[in-house]
C-alpha cells in the first residue's frame, strides 16, 4: 500500500492551480456526500444489529484513511460521521426515489466542479490514471485545510518539492516571470532531481531529461536547448510543458513511453509499453558497419537481430548492409507488433523479415553473415533491485536468470550453427564481462571499446565458437 505522502504527492500533480483546487472544495464534498446519501437508502441487519450501506462503507474507508495517518484518518471519520448523520436525516424526511434522485444530481454537480476545475490545469482527473485516487481526492481536501492552518508543514514541503508548489493563491496571483525554452528546461530538471526519478532510458541525467521532455511538449524535436533557450513561450506551451514533466514524476513512467519514442543517435524508434526501450551499444558499432571485424560490408548479404524487441537494430543493420536480407526474431508477439510499425515506418518491409522465435527455435536451417543480439542479461539481485521506471519495462526483456547470463549461454551454444564460415557474433552483455569470462575462460571475447566505455559488448568470430 503506498504511503501517505506518496498517495498525496500522486493526487497533487495534477492540482498545482489554486482554481481547480478551489473547485475541488466544493466538488469532492458533494460527490462524496452523494454516494452516502444514495447508500444511506440501503440497510443491512445482522441480528439485533442494522447500519446503512453508508456507515458499512464509511467505516472501512476509515479503516484504510487510519492506516495511513493517525490524524488524518479520524479527520476523515469527523467529516464522513458528519455527512452519514446528514444523509440519514434526510432519508427520514424523504422517500427512496427523490433521495436517489437528488443524490444522482449532487453527484453530477459534483462532478462538473471536478471536471470545471481541471480546465484551469490543463490535465484530466487523477482518477483517470489511477482509481485509487478517488479515495484520495477528500484525503487531498483535508489536507490543503491543515495545510492553510500551517499544520503538517513537513508533508506539505515533501509534496512541494516533489511536483512544485501551487500556481495561484487566491486574491495575491503570484507573479510570474515570462517563461522561456530555457527557464522550463531548468525548472524541469529540478522538479526531476528533486523527486528522484530514475534515468537509463536515452538519457543520463535530469538536465538531458528534462529538455527531451521540454522540447517535445512544445513541439520541437529534441536536440540542443541552447540555440532557443531566451525564446519566449507562452501559458499554453508552459502548462503543456510542466504538465507532461508532472506526468513523468506522477508515474514514474520513462519519457520514452509518454512520448513513443525512442532514439539511437539520429535514429527515432516508436515504443510502448511492449517493448523495452531500446538502448543499446550495438547501435554505435551499426553506423560504423562493425569495422574493423566487418571487413568488407558488401559481403554481408544475411544478417540476424535476435531478441529484435522494437526493432531498432535489425533496421540500423538493414541500413549499414544495403544488399542485406535481416532477420528480425524475438519471443513475444506484442514486440514484433512494435517491430513492424518501425520496419514499415522506415519502408523496410521487403527485406527485414519479423519471426516468432524463442531464441534460434523458429530459426532451424537459416544461417548469417552477421549475427547480432542484445538478450536480456539483468541478474536476479539486480532485478529485484530496479527502480520504478525499469519495472514498467516487459521482464521478459530484461531478467536472464540467476547471474544474468541465461541467454548468452544458450546463445553461444548455439550460435555456429547459424552462421556462415567467416561470419560474426555480436551480443551486448551489459555489466556481465566478468561472470561471462568466468563462466567460458577459454572463449576468445573481443571488447569494442565505445564512448561509454567498454566490456558491453563482446564479439567472437564463427570459428572461435563451440560446435553445437
Amino acid at each position: 500500500m503506498k504511503s501517505l505522502e506518496e498517495n498525496l504527492t500522486q493526487y497533487a500533480a495534477y492540482h498545482r492551480d489554486r482554481r481547480n483546487i478551489a473547485t475541488h472544495f466544493f466538488g469532492i464534498p458533494l460527490i462524496v456526500f452523494a454516494v452516502v446519501l444514495a447508500l444511506a437508502t440501503a440497510s443491512v441487519t445482522v441480528g439485533s444489529l442494522s447500519l446503512t450501506a453508508a456507515a458499512i462503507a464509511s467505516i472501512a474507508a476509515c479503516l484504510y484513511y487510519l492506516r495511513l495517518d493517525i490524524g488524518f484518518g479520524l479527520a476523515m471519520a469527523a467529516v464522513l460521521f458528519a455527512m452519514c448523520a446528514g444523509a440519514s436525516e434526510i432519508t427520514a424526511r424523504l422517500a427512496d426515489p427523490p433521495v436517489l434522485g437528488l443524490a444522482v444530481l449532487v453527484f453530477a454537480v459534483g462532478w462538473a466542479l471536478q471536471f470545471w476545475g481541471h480546465r484551469f490545469e490543463g490535465l484530466k482527473p487523477a482518477f483517470l490514471d489511477d482509481m485509487k485516487q478517488l479515495l484520495i481526492g477528500p484525503l487531498f481536501v483535508v489536507a490543503e485545510v491543515f495545510f492553510f492552518f500551517g499544520a503538517r508543514a513537513p508533508l506539505r514541503r515533501y509534496i512541494e518539492e516533489r511536483v512544485g508548489p501551487t500556481l495561484v493563491r487566491p486574491g495575491k496571483p503570484l507573479k510570474v516571470a515570462q517563461a522561456t525554452v530555457g527557464s522550463l528546461v531548468l525548472e524541469a530538471a529540478e522538479r526531476l532531481e528533486r523527486a528522484g526519478v530514475a534515468f537509463g532510458h536515452g538519457t543520463a541525467n535530469a538536465l538531458d531529461e528534462a529538455a527531451w521532455l521540454v522540447l517535445r511538449a512544445l513541439g520541437r524535436p529534441p536536440g540542443d536547448v541552447a540555440p532557443i533557450a531566451r525564446e519566449n513561450v507562452d501559458a499554453t506551451g508552459a502548462r503543456a510543458a510542466r504538465a507532461l514533466v508532472a506526468r513523468r514524476i506522477r508515474t514514474r513512467k520513462p519519457a520514452a513511453y509518454l512520448l513513443n519514442e525512442a532514439w539511437l543517435g539520429p535514429d527515432r524508434f516508436y515504443v510502448d509499453e511492449r517493448v523495452i526501450v531500446p538502448r543499446s551499444f550495438i547501435a554505435e558499432m551499426a553506423r560504423e558497419r562493425f569495422a574493423p571485424w566487418v571487413k568488407d560490408p558488401a559481403s554481408v548479404t544475411t544478417a540476424l537481430d535476435l531478441c529484435t524487441g522494437s526493432g531498432c537494430l535489425a533496421i540500423l543493420l538493414a541500413r549499414a548492409f544495403p544488399k542485406a536480407k535481416v532477420d528480425a526474431a524475438d519471443l513475444s508477439p506484442d514486440a514484433l507488433a512494435v517491430a513492424a510499425a518501425n520496419v514499415a515506418a522506415y519502408r523496410l518491409g521487403r527485406r527485414v523479415k519479423l519471426v516468432e522465435s524463442d531464441l534460434f527455435g523458429a530459426l532451424a536451417g537459416r544461417t548469417y553473415d552477421l549475427l547480432v543480439s542484445n538478450p536480456p542479461y539483468v541478474n536476479a539481485a539486480s532485478m529485484r533491485r530496479l527502480p520504478d521506471e525499469y519495472r514498467q519495462e516487459p521482464e521478459m526483456a530484461l531478467a536472464s536468470g540467476a547471474d544474468g547470463l541465461r541467454h548468452t549461454r544458450l546463445i553461444l551454444a548455439g550460435a555456429r550453427r547459424h552462421l556462415n564460415p567467416g561470419g560474426l557474433l555480436v551480443v551486448e552483455i551489459g555489466h556481465n564481462r566478468r561472470a561471462l569470462e568466468r563462466a567460458c575462460p577459454k572463449l576468445p571475447f573481443a571488447w569494442p571499446a565505445f564512448a561509454g566505455g567498454e566490456g558491453f559488448v563482446f564479439v567472437l568470430p564463427r570459428e572461435a565458437l563451440p560446435a553445437g
